[in-house]
């Protein structure tokens, strides 16, 4: 493939002799050359092909001593068109030629390394086009973007999290704006906590989903969407897709206590809430598994009364059952619970 840059050429080189260093490491058997050379024609050919393919995101598996017999050399259409037929995964020769493809549920980092580890090969993932990550082995080698191969590794946010790890995200979410209300207007008056008055005007549920909603998006590596009105007309509902597959997760947003409306809710709002649950989960298989998500304005000493399979006892649990109902195998319940104090002052 002609390099229309041969300064840029230069700096792919340099940069790939660290990973082909890596991969030399793992497979000894392989030439450094050769390794090194396929590296800087991907880069090349991924420089080359940006403005057709965009921010497609997609793995290249790199088998170096493949002797399959290849069906041309890859090309935009070839990636777009594997793509649209269900494969996320394109698998080429050390002369970039298309020799098979493959699938993977979820492109996130443990996924992907458990790939090159169980195939033995090396994987790179186009992220967004011009940023890729190298893997080999079950190793994470380098992240390099294609139009400066010398910039910084990308950014990783400080709560950044795979799809599948959503639950740990809602209590990072529950513990940095919610619990003691630092980004969440739940209170009513804000000013007066000691009351355990939750904001009403129906909007009591909507204030907990889009702040649950602003953080996922922000935090999560997935796609989420809000107010779906997928499998029922209620507008809390949240669904976190996991990139390039049609498998998701479904959040139900509810509260408990009394809000400035006078309307209350205690533990049948949770029983009525796994019912939902147990409804989305029937209702379609692709759904990985639907969690009621469930901030709890009562007193504490209600709060403490559901028994829990995991949490911190006096800030936020997880439950497999309330009252006469009980989550099936793929769902989830968490109870959070609303500190009417400061951080500060709880801790004095």
């Amino acid at each position: 493939m002609r390099d229309l840059n041969p300064e840029m050429n230069r700096a792919h080189m340099a940069v790939c002799k660290d990973p082909a260093m890596k991969i030399i490491g793992e497979f000894p058997n392989l030439d450094f050359e050769e390794v090194s050379s396929c590296l800087n024609g991907i880069y090349d050919f991924l420089r080359s092909n940006n403005p057709q393919l965009g921010e497609v995101e997609y793995l290249l598996e790199v088998k170096f001593n493949d002797q399959e017999a290849s069906t041309g050399k890859i090309s935009s259409q070839n990636i777009l068109d594997c793509l649209k037929n269900g494969a996320n995964i394109i698998q080429v020769n050390t002369s970039l030629e298309t020799v098979g493809v493959s699938k993977i549920s979820i492109m996130g980092i443990p996924e992907i390394s458990g790939y090159s580890r169980e195939n033995q090969c090396c994987v790179v993932h186009v992220i967004n086009g011009i940023d890729i990550r190298l893997y080999c082995n079950g190793l994470t080698l380098k992240d390099v973007n294609i139009n400066n191969p010398f910039s910084q590794s990308l950014t990783v946010k400080k709560y950044s999290r795979q799809a599948s790890d959503y639950i740990q995200s809602i209590i990072d979410h529950y513990k940095h704006r919610v619990q003691f209300a630092d980004s969440c207007s739940h209170w009513d008056p804000p000013g007066d906590r000691n009351k355990r008055i939750l904001y009403g005007k129906r909007r009591t549920e909507m204030i907990f989903h889009k702040n649950l909603w602003t953080w996922l998006e922000e935090n999560l590596d997935a796609t989420v969407y809000g107010t779906v009105n997928k499998l029922s007309t209620d507008q809390t509902d949240i669904e976190i897709h996991a990139r390039n597959t049609p498998l998701f997760y479904i959040l139900e947003i509810k509260w408990l206590g009394i809000n400035s409306s006078k309307t209350s809710h205690s533990w049948d709002r949770l029983e009525r809430g796994i019912t939902q649950v147990i409804n989305y989960l029937e209702g379609d298989p692709q759904c990985l598994e639907a969690c009621l998500v469930t901030y709890d304005g009562r007193e504490l000493e209600e709060f403490k009364k559901l028994e829990d399979c995991g949490g911190e006892n006096n800030q936020w649990k997880e439950f497999r059952k309330c009252g006469t109902k009980e989550f099936p195998e793929k769902g989830r319940g968490l109870l959070l619970f609303l500190e009417n104090k400061t951080a500060s002052e709880r801790n004095m």
